[in-house]
């Protein structure tokens, strides 16, 4: 059997005769096998196709006081901790959640973001704000870093817990 989209597998686990607690626990099983391959796909900086995200620019390097090379963290270090699932006895979910979820969420879906910057200001140390100039509106549109997204890959693992929990044991 093939499962193309998640409401094929939603289908799937309703014509599972099972009782409730049965149900939520392939859910349970579902949602976090689900939610490790996502982290494994952010912490490998790949997208859901096991493709690198687009390039970046290059990142400066610093020297520390023992004469090691340090960069700056690579971007979406830590977002995969913030994929959070949702489990019932009829369906699950993963998700992004807090504020670096907000921003894979952005990331995810390739949108745009528009933000005020000041031109000709200055940052007041003393009030720690920043003073003069004018506010200008500024938008940058985010590239499309699918995280998070239903795949072949995905689709075949699930359909093998499924499949395994049909069989008598």
């Amino acid at each position: 059997m093939e499962i193309k989209t998640p409401e094929q597998l939603t289908a799937l686990l309703k014509s599972l005769e099972l009782d409730d607690k049965a149900k939520f626990e392939i859910n349970r099983q579902l949602a976090n096998h689900t939610r490790r391959f996502f982290r494994t796909q952010v912490r490998a900086q790949r997208d859901v196709d096991g493709k690198s995200y687009a390039p970046r620019k290059r990142r400066k390097v610093s020297i520390d006081n023992q004469g090691k090379a340090k960069t700056k963290r690579n971007m979406l270090m830590g977002m995969s901790r913030n994929l959070k699932t949702e489990v019932s006895a009829d369906a699950f979910s993963v998700g992004l959640v807090g504020l670096e979820g907000h921003i894979a969420k952005i990331h995810n879906e390739g949108k745009s973001v528009v933000y005020t910057r000041r031109i000709n200001g200055f940052f007041n140390s003393k009030t720690n704000s920043w003073e003069g100039g004018r506010k200008q509106k500024a938008a940058y549109q985010m590239p499309k870093r699918t995280m998070v997204g239903w795949t072949p890959e995905l689709q075949r693992q699930i359909a093998q817990i499924i499949l395994s929990e049909m069989k008598p044991k």
